[in-house]
């Protein structure tokens, strides 16, 4: 993300970004770069689209929505095949919960949720709304 943000100074903005399941494999550092950058795109009249894998605020929908989300899981994985890839994301994804993704969204621009599926969220973000 770095290398492409820096090394593209001579680009023009895109008019769309498609961010999908992308931000929660970023560290912070790279995270808050590439909002900005979405930022910039929207100042310029571009559009942002964006899902995430994140921490509802209820704590008890949360969980709830975990326990599904293991159900659906098992329909196609083994428990040790589970286990194994949450133990491989430990030190990669990074999800953050409703309220932060939604103070990143509003600095992003106006925006608007599009879908959800358990505790994954879409939204569009741009200034025409």
């Amino acid at each position: 993300i770095d290398r492409f943000i820096d090394n593209n100074d001579d680009l023009e903005l895109p008019d769309v970004i498609l961010s999908i399941f992308t931000l929660q494999f970023l560290s912070s550092k790279e995270r808050l770069k590439t909002v900005q950058y979405m930022k910039e795109v929207v100042d310029n009249g571009g559009t942002v689209i964006i899902a995430e894998k994140v921490y509802m605020n209820s704590t008890k929908l949360d969980s709830i929505f975990k326990r599904v989300l293991q159900k659906k899981k098992r329909e196609n994985f083994t428990d040790k095949e589970i286990l194994d890839k949450d133990h491989q994301l430990l030190g990669a994804m990074f999800c953050v919960d409703e309220t932060d993704l939604q103070g990143e969204l509003d600095y992003i621009g106006n925006n608007c949720a599009i879908w959800q599926s358990l505790n994954f969220k879409a939204y569009v973000v741009n200034n025409k709304m």
